[in-house]
């Protein structure tokens, strides 16, 4: 759930330099943190106001304790309308100084434009602070007359180790924009999308109508249901297509089918927020699903991830519900042991497995602390109660190398196959994933341990020519069959956050070991 891409009408330029204006640059903004009290235009990300937000006036400067460390820590500045509104038709430098008690925290600088986020410096890990000296940071945007009439939002993310952070002499400066202020967006490629259907003998994407991603499933009277996380065109008010965050999706879609060319769409389950089924959870991402005989009666159990922050359930009578929340809360959370965000910073990802014996296990966990890339520890199994509503002890590691997230497990003979998207730092090669590609550990026990195997599915980027982005998968066996399931971004010419379900064969060498699917596969 991290690569994105900003919006087609902005371009930006990372840089960690120091920064001054030049005689062509306004300075718009200032903030030195050098009065006696903190603007309350300053808070935590996402309200997270656990974290000790304060003014250093010994420093001049911004002081931030974090809690905790799960990626999305830190403070944040909201914009009115009226700091902004002449901001508009203008390249913008965004320059500041920051310093670390403690060495292993990085900064990321994003920004949300009505409630659409984009990270612009920093990537998915951010620009390691420094401990002895003041580090000095930039970056560059285009700010658009539209965002210029919306609400603005910066926010200064601190992945890596729990630390005390200082920021200071935060700058905004504009210049005259080369872009012309009348030129039209490029025309956003549907590719299939907006057909009423496919050509006969097209199997891929699953469906045209509606976008979707990390596919979850379950099989059930001879029908195959794919449930999916709800990608939705966000637009801006010139009608443009503009970046669609995950804090927007809040809905689960689901379709099925009797021969995977053939789909009915059953719709979306309105799962995450107010009025919806379970309105305490702030979204819903990346479903797994199961299916039970309780007290005669077969169950159906939709388990999804609140944001980075939990894993819920929804229990329902068919695989289409309708649906109801058993907890009120999530099922495993960074309250559970073991799962602490600086153990595990995404708390998400669910995939339940349930046993030949009867026996359920969930396996959830991303992201990578401490920028320990080749051994993040960040995977979880754990083994459900009898309800599939419930947790039996504490979740335990699982050591997969270059992990990132989508951890899938399925069982081939005696042998458990557990795969997952590995993170950006990969190296390939015999011994360990590349970058963002589908690879797989095997096993004698759902629990492990585990042995790496190999890749499965290379990065879309890698065989089509995309962005490069991550994925998240789902192996089934249908009809005597086994299938990869997965998504890209081609039906939208590239769009990383406008994906599309797909489905390929899965096939197995005499020894056991998976066939590494060549170009996408076919289907």
């Amino acid at each position: 759930m991290k690569k994105r891409l900003l919006s087609i009408a902005l371009v930006f330029m990372l840089a960690l330099i120091p920064y001054s204006a030049s005689a062509e640059e306004d300075v718009l903004f200032t903030d030195d943190f050098g009065g006696s009290a903190l603007n309350p235009a300053w808070g935590n990300i996402y309200g997270k106001d656990y974290n000790e937000l304060s003014l250093d006036t010994e420093q001049q400067a911004l002081k931030f304790v974090m809690e905790d460390s799960d990626g999305q820590l830190g403070p944040a500045r909201d914009f009115s309308t009226n700091e902004i509104g002449d901001w508009g038709g203008k390249r913008i430098t965004i320059s500041w100084k920051c310093r670390a008690e403690e060495s292993g925290t990085g900064v990321r600088l994003n920004y949300t434009s009505e409630g659409n986020e984009a990270n612009i410096f920093g990537g998915s890990n951010g620009e390691p602070i420094l401990t002895d000296e003041w580090t000095e940071c930039s970056a560059e945007l285009e700010f658009t007359a539209f965002m210029a009439r919306s609400s603005f939002n910066l926010m200064f993310k601190l992945p890596g180790s729990v630390t005390t952070v200082y920021f200071k002499d935060l700058v905004i400066t504009g210049k005259p924009s080369d872009r012309d202020p009348d030129e039209e967006p490029e025309p956003f490629e549907w590719g299939n999308t907006g057909k009423t259907g496919k050509e006969i003998g097209d199997g891929n994407p699953l469906y045209t109508q509606r976008f979707g991603a990390d596919p979850g499933w379950v099989e059930y009277d001879g029908r195959l249901y794919v449930y999916m996380t709800n990608d939705t065109p966000i637009y801006d008010g010139g009608g443009n297509i503009v970046d669609n965050h995950y804090g927007n999706i809040k809905h689960i879609n689901v379709i099925s089918s009797e021969d995977l060319m053939n789909w009915t769409d059953h719709g979306s389950i309105p799962v995450a927020g107010t009025g919806h089924v379970a309105p305490w959870a702030s979204n819903s991402w990346a479903p797994s699903v199961a299916y039970k005989e309780i007290d005669g009666k077969d169950m159906f159990f939709l388990y999804f991830a609140n944001s980075g922050n939990g894993v819920g359930v929804l229990r329902g009578e068919s695989p289409i519900g309708p649906w109801e929340d058993p907890l009120g809360k999530n099922l495993v959370s960074h309250s559970t042991p073991n799962c602490g965000s600086s153990l595990v910073p995404w708390c998400f990802d669910p995939a339940v497995f349930i046993d030949d014996d009867g026996e359920a296990y969930l396996y959830f966990g991303g992201g990578v602390p401490g920028n320990e890339n080749e051994s993040p520890k960040s995977a979880r199994v754990v083994q459900l109660g009898d309800d599939l509503v419930s947790i039996v002890g504490t979740p335990e590691e699982i050591d997969v190398p270059y992990f990132f997230e989508a951890l899938d497990m399925h069982k081939y003979g005696d042998t458990y196959y557990l795969s997952y998207c590995s993170n950006w730092n990969g190296p390939g090669g015999a011994d360990a994933p590349g970058k963002a590609e589908i690879a797989y550990m095997v096993s004698d026990s759902p629990m492990g341990p585990f042995t790496y195997a190999g890749v499965i599915l290379k990065n879309p980027g890698d065989m089509f020519g995309l962005i490069w982005a991550n994925n998240h998968q789902a192996t089934i066996q249908f009809k005597d069959k086994w299938y990869l399931f997965f998504h890209d971004s081609r039906p939208s010419g590239g769009v990383d956050w406008l994906r599309s379900i797909k489905v390929t064969e899965l096939n197995y060498n005499p020894d056991g070991t998976i066939q590494t699917i060549k170009g996408g596969g076919n289907w």
